[in-house]
């Protein structure tokens, strides 16, 4: 028997990893990173969840006209493209998911959930009809959650930002509770009556109470990233990536809660909860 292995012989290599240095790092994980502040630090940080151009067109559209047709809602939003595409020196075709995002305002994602031992933390559906609102009640005590996405930048425990470390920022979901939107919303009050919006400011969180998360908010000056188009590019690059992973609890259906509750499920379907206002926009230009 011949010792020669011929080429198409020989195994396959596989893809598994074993866990030897040359695998350390291989391993990928879902599980988002979500801020949380530290006792005695001080954060410096920028606001960078934003809506697409076609979400904020629709929106003042409809504020505007509410009665106004599916056609004209087009017409419009397609404009305000050709125009952005025009400012850019781009196809309409060739913009991307940056190039549409509206960073002239800093947008807020709400949720309410429930906690329940045997089945964890479950989002409530943005409409519930009636008959199913003591059901969900069944679910926990129901509480209400903000939520929005940092930029955090590489700081000593004061928020002095290290300029040598700036391409190590960060990027993350942030959940809080719903007294500190009405401080975010008193700070951007103040910056639009000086011509400016908190999405164009770094913003200073300084935490007292890391368990509680007890965190001071306070304004920064200009937003740092902003003024480098490249770093803007990679931050908000990073930051569209995390805007689909943004709902932290279970999502069920009607029956699949049921179930959970050790209930009997209900004919005629389920229960999706989606709202129209949270739809992706971008559909709306389908056709045009």
């Amino acid at each position: 028997m011949s010792t020669e292995i011929d080429i198409d012989e020989l195994p396959e290599v596989d893809t598994d990893i074993g866990l030897g240095d040359e695998d350390k790092g291989k391993v990928q994980t879902n599980q988002l990173e979500w801020y949380k502040g530290e006792k005695g630090r001080t954060d410096r940080v920028a606001l960078v969840y934003f809506n697409t151009i076609e979400a904020t067109t629709r929106r003042k559209v409809l504020q505007q006209k509410p009665d106004i047709g599916v056609d004209q809602q087009k017409s419009v939003i397609a404009k305000v493209r050709t125009q952005l595409a025009e400012k850019l020196g781009k196809s309409v075709d060739a913009l991307d998911q940056v190039d549409l995002l509206d960073t002239s305002e800093a947008r807020f994602k709400t949720v309410t959930a429930s906690f329940k031992k045997e089945i964890g933390y479950v989002a409530w559906p943005k409409n519930i009809p009636p008959a199913e609102e003591k059901i969900w009640a069944k679910a926990g005590e129901r509480k209400d959650y903000v939520i929005t996405v940092l930029l955090w930048y590489p700081t000593d425990r004061e928020g002095e930002v290290e300029k040598e470390r700036l391409k190590h920022f960060r990027v993350m979901p942030w959940r809080f509770a719903p007294e500190k939107y009405d401080i975010f919303r008193k700070i951007n009050k103040g910056l639009l009556e000086g011509g400016s919006s908190i999405s164009h400011v770094d913003l200073n969180f300084s935490c007292s109470d890391s368990q509680y998360q007890k965190i001071t908010i306070t304004q920064a000056g200009p937003a740092i990233y902003l003024k480098n188009p490249q770093l803007k590019r990679l931050v908000l690059e990073k930051a569209v990536a995390l805007y689909p992973k943004l709902n932290p609890f279970r999502e069920l259906t009607i029956d699949e809660l049921r179930e959970k509750l050790g209930m009997p499920p209900v004919g005629g379907g389920s229960t999706s909860g989606s709202d129209f206002s949270n739809e992706d926009f971008s559909t709306v230009l389908n056709g045009v």
